[in-house]
C-alpha cells in the first residue's frame, strides 16, 4: 500500500496556511536558465520561502503526485525542469479535497 505524506502548514485562519515553499526549497532563490540555483527570487514565492495559499476544502494537505513534492515541472524529455510543477503551481502540496489559491 502507497503512503500519503502530510505536508505540515502553519494554519492562518480556517481557510489560509502558510507552507513552505517547495520550488525554492525555503531558500528563496529562484533557477537559471540550466536549472541550477540563482541569485534571482523564486518565482513562486517571491523569494520569501514560504507561500501564503487559501484553500476552499478540507485540509490536510499531501504532497503534490505529480512532482512528489518538490515544486519542479518536468521537460519534455522527462527529466526535472526550471519551471514550476503545472498541477501544484510549484507549491508542491495540494489540499486533499477543494481547490487552493497562491496569494500575493
Amino acid at each position: 500500500m502507497k503512503t500519503i505524506a502530510i505536508t505540515i502548514v502553519e494554519k492562518i485562519n480556517s481557510e489560509k496556511f502558510m507552507l513552505n515553499c517547495a520550488r525554492c526549497d525555503r531558500t528563496g532563490r529562484g533557477y537559471n536558465h540550466h536549472g541550477n540555483r540563482s541569485t534571482e527570487p523564486c518565482k513562486v514565492c517571491n523569494g520569501r520561502g514560504v507561500i501564503l495559499v487559501e484553500i476552499d476544502g478540507e485540509i490536510p494537505f499531501v504532497n503534490c503526485a505529480r512532482c512528489e513534492g518538490t515544486g519542479r515541472g518536468y521537460n519534455h524529455h522527462g527529466n526535472r525542469s526550471k519551471e514550476p510543477c503545472w498541477v501544484c503551481k510549484g507549491v508542491g502540496a495540494q489540499p486533499i479535497t477543494g481547490d487552493m489559491i497562491i496569494l500575493d
